[in-house]
């Protein structure tokens, strides 16, 4: 009997475009994809709101593939040499699960208020403007890891 496809690594082989299994919750780029792979992602998890989607390693240096995936639910972000944050922009009102993992460059978290639908947080490393976690008025689930801050 087969063992269950609970994780996608996307563009690792062709083959990995094919339909999701349904017992399938991770959806994990590790890469650079073109255009037009995260269009084929992005209609894989479509009405799909129990999949997380995960960008990590070398996948990207900024969030601008998110335009790809507007309503998206679950997110994680995992990049070391992330530069530039504001793409977010294309997830506001839709995002309820964020994981954003510790980067070389340190972002503002103000980012955070315009995301009203966040039910579950994690930050890695990330302080700047932490004050922004308090608008979340729907979070149940707050990680923090990394952060040392006098008045938390």
């Amino acid at each position: 009997m087969p063992t269950p496809e609970r994780i996608r690594f996307f563009g690792r082989t062709p083959d990995s475009f094919r339909p999701l299994a349904a017992e399938c919750t991770l959806a994990t780029i590790g890469q650079p994809l073109t255009a037009a792979e995260l269009d084929q992602v992005a209609e894989l998890i479509r009405g799909r709101p129990e999949v997380t989607l995960r960008f990590h390693s070398k996948a990207a240096r900024d969030l601008e593939f998110l335009r790809h995936f507007p309503g998206l639910v679950r997110l994680s972000i995992d990049l070391w040499e992330l530069e530039d944050i504001a793409g977010f922009s294309h997830l506001q009102g839709s995002l309820e699960l964020l994981h954003f993992g510790k980067s070389r460059k340190r972002f503002s978290l103000r980012f955070l208020e315009s995301m009203p639908a966040l039910r579950a947080l994690s930050l890695d490393a990330h302080t700047k403007d932490v004050a922004s976690v308090a608008h979340l008025s729907r979070l149940t689930s707050l990680a923090l890891r990394g952060i040392t801050l006098p008045d938390l």
